[in-house]
């Protein structure tokens, strides 16, 4: 028989035994890795029914989606460019863009995060997914297996941000071929709406013409970005108020004497008609003061951003608008009000002139559409917006 000595040392062994086991010898946390990148998850993988189940929120947000759960329902709602989804712990029965779908083995919720099985992946993200049991890694492929040709078009301004997009895209993925072209908002929109984009990119929000036009049409916001108020580098006037703005813009002050400058004419340069960036200044600039209002006819217009900088680089006396995405030091961004054009004071909402900027298709967009768009929306495309001067969705913390 054992003595109550031999039996407490034999717990004792066995306590050191465990602890040692639980430091040092316990199986690896199972990773997943979305396109070369792991994912910090507040839930790992793990192994049931025979199949890798994998913490579903986390890999659509990491793809520039949101999500949604409801605790007492035990559902997860799924919100993505081409995905809208829902799924349900305990349930084989999923729905996607309104049709059901089984999964292999039904979800499963622990700690109230949703988990669905890894053969999932394809149907409900159109991904590639993969399990290595020995490396106990999870690998995934969604930004890396874009294969076939895009084109998108539209607004000037959203057009830096696609076209770094899509070379960091096509890097990635031999088989894709992106084009982008910048014939203005409008002209993107309509684009979407005939065939001859795939994705139009504008400056604004859709008109309600256009949307009786095409009801068809979604839209999915990737930033926002400011307007600023540009003069040449000579000019020595560094404020104005709003209402001097549409003074300016309206044609009731033409002299540069009347809002502190020297007694000389001046130029208003503007946008052309079908531009984004022009419609967003109007609704934001003239049309809160006066509805009815209209840039001075004596205005010259413009086809891009680039342009409106160019001739007030070129002139001492001219005025222009532009997005912040294209400001930089050979024009004088001016303030309003006091307040200086920059991505901060946007992002704060004390800059007067911010507007969105939006992607749209004809109808739910396309796998290879919709992963273009959601790149945009990922922390990876916001980045891009930010390196470019534009307003991210959301602040950076």
């Amino acid at each position: 028989m054992f003595s109550i000595k031999k039996v407490v040392s034999i717990f004792l062994v066995l306590a050191v035994v465990g602890v040692f086991i639980g430091s040092g010898f316990a199986a690896a946390p199972r990773k997943i890795v979305l396109d070369g990148r792991q994912l910090s998850v507040s839930t790992q993988p793990m192994l049931s029914r025979g199949e890798i189940y994998i913490p579903i929120a986390s890999v659509v947000e990491a793809i520039g989606g949101s999500t949604s759960y409801n605790a007492a329902k035990k559902e997860l709602s799924i919100t993505a460019a081409g995905i809208s989804a829902l799924v349900t712990a305990k349930s084989k029965t999923a729905t996607l863009n309104g049709k059901t779908f089984e999964m292999k083995n039904p979800a499963i919720s622990s700690r109230g995060v949703i988990l669905v099985p890894l053969s999932t992946l394809p149907t409900l993200l159109g991904a590639e997914a993969a399990y290595n049991k020995s490396m106990e890694l999870v690998t995934i492929k969604y930004f890396t297996s874009m294969t076939g040709t895009l084109k998108v078009g539209g607004s000037t301004t959203v057009q830096p941000i696609t076209q770094k997009a899509a070379d960091i895209l096509m890097a990635r993925n031999k088989g894709l071929s992106v084009t982008i072209s910048a014939p203005g908002s409008g002209a993107g929109i309509n684009g979407a709406i005939d065939g001859t984009f795939h994705i139009g990119a504008a400056s604004r929000e859709l008109k309600s013409s256009e949307l009786e036009k095409c009801p068809d049409l979604k839209q999915f916001q990737i930033g926002s970005d400011g307007i600023a108020i540009i003069i040449n580098k000579a000019n020595k006037v560094s404020n104005l108020t709003k209402q001097q703005v549409f003074d300016i813009f309206t044609g009731k002050i033409t002299n540069w004497k009347d809002v502190g400058g020297t007694d000389s004419p001046i130029f208003v340069q503007t946008r052309e008609v079908g531009s984004g960036t022009l419609d967003a200044f109007n609704e934001l600039a003239l049309h809160i003061i006066d509805k009815a209002a209209k840039i001075v006819s004596t205005a010259t217009p413009n086809t891009s951003n680039g342009l409106v900088k160019e001739a007030v680089k070129g002139n001492k006396n001219a005025i222009g608008f532009i997005s912040f995405g294209y400001l930089e030091g050979s024009v004088k961004g001016i303030n309003i009000e006091g307040v200086s054009p920059t991505p901060a004071n946007a992002m704060a909402k004390v800059w007067p002139y911010v507007r969105p900027l939006n992607v749209v298709t004809k109808g739910i967009p396309s796998a290879l559409a919709a992963k273009f768009i959601n790149y945009l929306k990922s922390d990876e495309g916001q980045n891009i917006l930010v390196e470019e001067h534009y307003l991210p969705l959301k602040a950076n913390d």
